[in-house]
């Protein structure tokens, strides 16, 4: 992962991933999932639409971000996903845990 930066915009945290997320990145990005859930106690939506490859440890961290959320009571979705990353997520059925939004329009029209 080259970069990973957040935005706050009323109750959700947007994540925004530029890079590859691989095993190396999990750490961080767990660390920043609990960062926003148990300090800033916001929603969680993952921008993935400069991310073109995602592994197994990586949808491993995804799905204990989703978990983790909803034990706290607050919503962990994906928005604006590339293309590539959507190929390897599509087959994992991971969309049945985590709701995927085409964009952050998208995204925020349905949580308002």
């Amino acid at each position: 992962m080259r970069n990973i930066k957040t935005e706050d915009k009323g109750n959700t945290s947007f994540i925004f991933i530029e890079g590859d997320v691989e095993f190396d990145d999990s750490k961080k990005l767990t660390d920043t999932f609990e960062d926003i859930l148990y300090h800033k106690k916001k929603n969680i939506a993952l921008n993935l639409e400069d991310c073109h490859y995602i592994d197994f440890s990586g949808l491993g961290t995804l799905l204990r971000g989703q978990k983790e959320s909803e034990k706290n009571q607050k919503q962990f979705s994906i928005c604006s996903i590339s293309d590539d990353c959507r190929e390897i997520i599509t087959p994992t059925y991971i969309y049945q845990k985590i709701k995927i939004f085409e964009s952050m329009e998208e995204y925020v029209q349905c949580m308002n």
